[in-house]
């Protein structure tokens, strides 16, 4: 869709489930996706601290 000139939102994780779990696979498939818009519960380092976790997303520099 991005292709085709959408814009797009994706989320990049599902709150505590991802950190939880250490998954980074839906926080990597979204910066992959050409996605514009990136959707998280963690949007900086630290707030994931509560579950003994560092666990952020943000863009790459371009």
């Amino acid at each position: 869709m991005v292709e085709r000139g959408y814009i797009v939102r994706t989320r990049s994780d599902v709150p505590r489930g991802t950190v939880l779990n250490r998954d980074t696979a839906m926080r990597e498939a979204a910066l992959d996706s050409g996605a514009q818009i990136l959707a998280t519960g963690f949007p900086a380092a630290g707030m994931s601290a509560r579950y003994d976790r560092d666990f952020f997303v943000s863009l790459p520099d371009p």
